[in-house]
């Protein structure tokens, strides 16, 4: 019976949490008041309904992403309330997730598995080891779509998109300035402190 519901696995797994129940609706479909999902014949249901006993499912009512097991849903749910439960014991950076943290703290022990085969730098993260290697081929793989200026990072790409929406909510206290990012801000704000002449 097992391997019959693997067989099935994919078409039958539930997007929602309620009581396990069959009913047959007005249109002579089986349905899973569960989780909503219709079936045609009542065999298909019931292997089904398997799933939801054999593989509990738990899912994020915030984000509808599904975990078998319990308290890595709850561990989840931490990552939209912003609660950082994980500390580097380093540096004090905190995490929502207790992988987030494991990552985090490879880059303090100085291992770096990930060696550049262009240069031979090293990296802790295969992501920057993937980033870095544009600066050998000169992709820059994200372009905007407005002024067609391109970008290595997604974060530099994110940056510059902001330059064309119009929006500048960081305001200079001294000169009224205004800018769209806050690094720019900061910049700029030096450029106050070269200016004054000590007394």
């Amino acid at each position: 019976m097992k391997n019959k519901i693997h067989k099935y696995l994919p078409d039958l797994l539930c997007t929602e949490n309620k009581n396990v129940d069959l009913i047959k609706d007005i249109s002579k479909k089986y349905q899973c008041v569960q989780c909503n999902k219709k079936y045609k014949n009542k065999k298909s249901l019931s292997l089904h309904m398997n799933l939801h006993t054999l593989y509990k499912t738990h899912i994020c009512e915030i984000c509808s992403k599904v975990f078998t097991i319990k308290r890595k849903n709850e561990i989840h749910k931490l990552s939209h309330s912003g609660i950082k439960l994980y500390s580097c014991d380093i540096c004090d950076k905190k995490f929502t997730a207790k992988h987030s943290l494991n990552v985090h703290q490879k880059s303090h022990g100085g291992f770096k598995p990930f060696q550049c085969t262009m240069c031979g730098i090293r990296f802790t993260k295969k992501s920057s080891l993937d980033r870095h290697t544009y600066i050998h081929t000169g992709m820059k793989p994200y372009t905007c779509l407005v002024c067609g200026k391109s970008f290595i990072q997604k974060i530099q790409y994110t940056n510059h998109e902001k330059t064309h929406s119009g929006n500048r909510p960081y305001l200079c206290q001294e000169c009224g300035k205004s800018f769209s990012r806050k690094d720019s801000l900061n910049v700029h704000r030096k450029s106050h402190s070269k200016c004054q002449i000590p007394l």
